[in-house]
């Protein structure tokens, strides 16, 4: 299936890019150009120049940075250990200077921890906020990810320092933190520099738009220039959809769902799909993506999915005339972070996932009302993943002699890959799509928390999520659409010789609202 669906999408983009090309001979822009809303054309250096005179290349503030790390850390330290009672669980280190100092110069110490799975997840918020401070301080993306990571790393080693060093926290906080918080920082970057937004962008904006603003009042900085002759430097689309619909579950009986989903796009490339022939090199988390979906049940949510996503640096070419016509696309390095909780029809399932890096290709094509779209991702993942089939082990040979994070809670932490992919085919007022996602885990090995790399019972843990969505929407008025959505869902988990696999299905309807 992931095979014909590749094809299918490399046949769509080989048969647009002879008339995308066609289209661009002796029309609109020249090379290198753009045309704004307001017709006026624009060398696409002169914008780009701008846009970065705006951005992380201004003067970074190095030093400042390093003290509000220094800070959060002294603030979470307080916490840590006023909370003795849920903190002290962990304390593996006997409070000696002997045991301390062995810890800090064996690294037999370092393991993985049996933290609750929202404790885990956490470290993701956490890694997030560390990001966010050397952000914006006007630090680019592998500057401010540099900053995550060694304020983590002092976290584990030296505010934790009863703890034994978790491999988990050292990977999830920095690389997690990375993909949400350049999707939050860009967020901001949208109410700083968006143009003139409507309110409930502003609304949704707004909370990410202080750290920046807190730091140009503390610079005394005047506010960003408007540049009308550019255009506004970023370009975005969110989406809110609230509806509703019926579940077909594994024992094919249907049950009523409410659905809430909220999407955010953002792409931080002056003129981008504007009339204009342009290309350029990026590194600075210029595209990115935040979706969160909920499923109401009868006792209220039942099913979370929250994930962002963040082309960190690239390839953009853009060859659109009038009309439009012509196309863009969009190569680059990405990473994501991707957490599922739910508990649907007896299956409760909990995934937390660090896409760490993976190749990403974006795809548009325009000839005049008629717009097709295609993204494909590939990514190598690290997460914690809830086995469906161990609850069949543990009623027959008990937990005993497992590693010691699936005995105490239930899943494992895995190795993994993902493939996402996404069509979409317009012609207003009506559009339909395929969204696919499939990822595949299996289970490490080793530095067990009480067992180290001696388990006393050896098992072998896969997962599989495979989940395939069509829809189709209505554009009612530019801003509200009526949208129709199928989605197959299967979850695959194998132990040993024990294994689970459900598969359900849902049909929605939907209000969405673009703003």
């Amino acid at each position: 299936m992931v095979s014909r669906l590749f094809m299918c999408v490399a046949l769509l983009v080989t048969l647009s890019l002879p008339r995308a090309a066609a289209a661009q001979e002796g029309r609109g822009a020249q090379d290198d150009d753009y045309v704004t809303n307001d017709g006026d054309q624009v060398a696409f250096d002169r914008a780009w120049s701008a846009y970065k005179k705006l951005g992380p290349w201004r003067r970074a503030h190095a030093a400042r940075a390093a003290y509000e790390e220094l800070f959060a850390l002294a603030a979470g330290g307080v916490w840590y250990w006023a909370s003795h009672d849920l903190n002290s669980t962990d304390w593996d280190i006997p409070p000696t200077a002997q045991a301390i100092f062995d810890r800090f110069r064996n690294l037999d110490y370092v393991r993985f921890d049996t933290n609750r799975f929202f404790v885990n997840q956490g470290h993701i918020l956490a890694g997030t906020g560390y990001y966010l401070l050397a952000r914006s301080n006007d630090m680019g993306p592998a500057l401010s990810l540099l900053y995550a990571f060694a304020t983590s790393t002092t976290w584990e080693w030296v505010v934790e320092f009863r703890e034994k060093p978790s491999i988990n926290d050292l990977i999830t906080s920095p690389l997690g933190g990375e993909a949400l918080g350049e999707a939050l920082y860009q967020l901001g970057e949208v109410y700083h520099r968006g143009g003139n937004l409507p309110l409930a962008a502003r609304v949704l904006t707004a909370p990410f738009s202080v750290p920046r603003a807190v730091h140009r009042w503390l610079d005394d900085a005047p506010p960003d220039p408007v540049l009308p002759k550019f255009g506004p430097p970023l370009a975005h689309t969110f989406r809110l959809r609230v509806g509703g619909g019926a579940r077909n579950g594994p024992d094919d009986a249907t049950r009523p769902i409410g659905s809430i989903a909220l999407s955010t796009r953002v792409a931080a490339m002056p003129g981008y799909q504007h009339p204009g022939r342009f290309s350029t090199g990026f590194a600075n988390g210029n595209f990115t993506a935040l979706d969160l979906d909920l499923r109401l049940g009868s006792e209220g949510i039942e099913a979370t999915t929250a994930q962002a996503r963040a082309i960190m640096f690239g390839y953009y070419r853009q060859r659109i005339d009038p009309g439009p016509r012509g196309y863009d696309l969009t190569i680059g390095a990405a990473r994501g972070v991707r957490v599922v909780y739910s508990d649907v029809d007896g299956l409760h399932d909990r995934i937390g996932i660090v896409d760490l890096i993976g190749p990403a290709l974006t795809f548009d094509t325009f000839d005049g009302d008629l717009h097709l779209s295609a993204e494909v991702e590939t990514f190598l993942d690290f997460g914690s993943v809830a086995s469906a089939a161990f609850p069949q082990y543990a009623a027959a040979h008990g937990k005993e002699g497992v590693r010691s994070e699936l005995e105490a809670e239930g899943y494992y932490f895995a190795w993994g890959g993902t493939i996402v992919s996404n069509v979409s085919l317009s012609y207003r007022p009506v559009s339909i799509g395929a969204d696919m996602r499939f990822a595949q885990f299996s289970q490490i090995g080793g530095f067990d928390r009480f067992h180290g790399n001696d388990v006393p019972t050896k098992v072998d843990l896969d997962d599989r999520r495979l989940a395939f969505e069509g829809w189709a929407r209505l554009d009612v008025t530019p801003s509200l659409a009526l949208q129709a959505r199928y989605g197959a869902y299967r979850l695959d988990s194998s132990l040993d010789e024990f294994s689970s696999s459900r598969r359900f299905r849902e049909y929605t309807g939907s209000l969405q609202y673009t703003f």
